[in-house]
């Protein structure tokens, strides 16, 4: 017996990619590691940063992002150091570390920074009455400054 022909059904939702704003929070943390004194600022941003936005935009994956900044670094860390000869253990691991951020900011930015908005609120993403959290960077002559910002 044929199957019955399918009514066609308008999905009620978009996936919005919001990628673009945890690359730029991730942009600001290298910045501001960059410049030695910043390294107690931008590890911090660079773990906090995306899980925030994940979670700003109500996405749900905030802990899965976290996950990935932690585990792989630190997996692949010590992987290089393993791998590393005796004399060069500290750069293997460093190398590991490195490599492992890396990867998880690109996994976190390619897979997991979507979230499904209803059709009908397409242009506002987020309900107003929602406090919403954004890290910024600001760079000027004098140095970078970063914090977070916050929308009641």
């Amino acid at each position: 017996m044929p199957d019955a022909p399918r009514a066609e059904v308008e999905p009620d939702t978009e996936s919005v990619w919001f990628g673009g704003e945890i690359l730029a929070a991730d942009l600001g943390a290298i910045l501001v590691s960059a410049t030695g004194t910043g390294a107690a600022i931008g590890i911090p941003l660079y773990f906090v940063g995306g899980p925030a936005i994940h979670w700003g935009n109500h996405s749900g994956k905030g802990w899965g992002s976290f996950g990935l900044r932690a585990g792989l670094p630190l997996g692949l860390g010590f992987a290089g150091a393993g791998l590393a000869d005796r004399q060069n253990k500290l750069e293997g691991f460093a190398v590991g570390m490195l490599l492992g951020a890396v990867t998880a900011i690109t996994i976190d930015v390619a897979a997991l920074a979507y979230v499904d908005v209803p059709l009908e609120r397409r242009t506002v993403r987020i309900p107003p009455s929602k406090l919403r959290v954004a890290p910024t960077l600001a760079v000027t002559p004098n140095g970078a400054f970063t914090g977070v910002v916050g929308m009641f």
